[in-house]
């Protein structure tokens, strides 16, 4: 039985100094909603947005290395610091099922929703510069407002995707109680063509 994979597509673009947090952020948010064991949550603030986040020290490391693999991954893009880098991070939710062989039954993880984050790195800006304001006839100095952030946006794209019809009616039904996620779960780090 064929199953339709939900993929949930979430685009951010990042400066640099604050991207390990905001990705961080990310993974937190989506497995927040869906894990759907038993949870401790935890706030996560970035970027003046406050995220949920999962307070498990099992789930901590899994995306500390996941992250700090995303990391070391851009790294090795050619082009320094000044160019743009770009990767994905695949958070990919399985239910276990039993599949028949000729002779026996096996188990098999068949995915049925995909996270695909893509964050798109920018290179380091020269620092935002005063200037005079224009607005009168004695020149006042002003300093120039900092580029608005969308992670807002980021956030209430993952909110309405899980609370959505579509969301809820992705997930299979839960078998496994006890567990933090009743579900097999990865997560892949892309860039450009490679897994890491």
């Amino acid at each position: 039985m064929a199953t339709q994979v939900s993929s949930i597509p979430i685009n951010a673009t990042l400066d640099r100094p604050q991207s390990k947090d905001v990705v961080r952020a990310l993974l937190h948010a989506v497995l927040f909603h869906r894990l759907f064991g038993t949870i401790k949550p935890q706030t996560i603030d970035v970027l003046d947005v406050t995220f949920p986040g999962v307070a498990d020290p099992d789930i901590e490391a899994l995306i500390n290395s996941k992250v700090e693999a995303f990391w070391r991954a851009l790294d090795t893009i050619p082009g320094g610091n000044g160019v743009t880098k770009k990767g994905q991070i695949l958070i990919i939710l399985s239910e276990k099922r039993q599949k028949k062989n000729w002779f026996s039954m096996a188990e098999e993880e068949v995915p049925w929703e995909q996270w695909i984050i893509t964050i798109e790195i920018l290179p380091p800006r020269p620092q935002a510069s005063n200037y005079y304001s224009s607005s009168s006839t004695r020149p006042t100095f002003t300093k120039q407002p900092p580029p608005p952030t969308p992670m807002d946006q980021v956030l209430l794209q993952i909110l309405t995707h899980v609370s959505s019809l579509k969301g809820r009616d992705a997930v299979p039904p839960i078998t496994t109680g006890g567990v933090i996620s009743p579900f097999p779960l990865k997560i892949e780090v892309r860039i450009g063509d490679q897994m890491m």
